[in-house]
């Protein structure tokens, strides 16, 4: 009842398998921003990998330009077409949900975590928001008072309607 065709980072090349049975994308939202995609039956995680050792984020000093404390990543939604299109809405709780024609939500974007290299949380609605505009999801990462590298994992998850069908 509704299907997802594609979602895809906006920049992403080929992805390479990984030794694990996960997939990366390097470089997928620029220098130094990897996404890294683990699947199971009911959930696909995603993660934002930003910066590394060699990679110089916020102010250096060393005369290198930077990653921009600010981050904003895009992701283009292909839902289906005709009938069979889901709509996406982004709720109060800062998921987006997949619905069908009636409303029913059929997929997830659950909430968006993230740590950085200190093991200090990065927070849904505060340093972590999705915006919404059509079929273009962005997340922007406040990273002004992290330390890198930092994850964020913005993961998918079905819902009861998706696996049930509904009934």
């Amino acid at each position: 009842r509704g299907v997802v065709q594609r979602v895809s980072p906006r920049l992403a090349s080929a992805g390479e398998a990984q030794p694990d049975g996960s997939l990366l994308y390097r470089d997928a939202f620029g220098p130094g921003i990897d996404v890294l995609y683990r699947c199971n039956a009911l959930k696909t995680e995603e993660f934002l990998v930003i910066g590394g050792a060699d990679i110089p984020v916020g102010d250096t000093g060393t005369g290198v330009s930077p990653l921009p404390s600010v981050r904003t990543f895009s992701w283009q939604l292909e839902l289906g077409k005709n009938a069979q299109r889901l709509k996406p809405r982004l709720t109060p709780m800062h998921t987006i949900e997949l619905c069908d024609e009636k409303g029913v939500p059929r997929l997830r974007i659950d909430l968006p975590e993230g740590k950085d290299a200190n093991g200090a949380r990065l927070s849904a609605g505060k340093e972590l928001c999705y915006t919404l505009e059509d079929d273009h999801l962005t997340l922007r990462a406040d990273l002004s008072t992290a330390k890198f590298p930092v994850i964020i994992d913005p993961s998918w998850s079905s819902t009861g309607a998706f696996i049930s069908g509904g009934r």
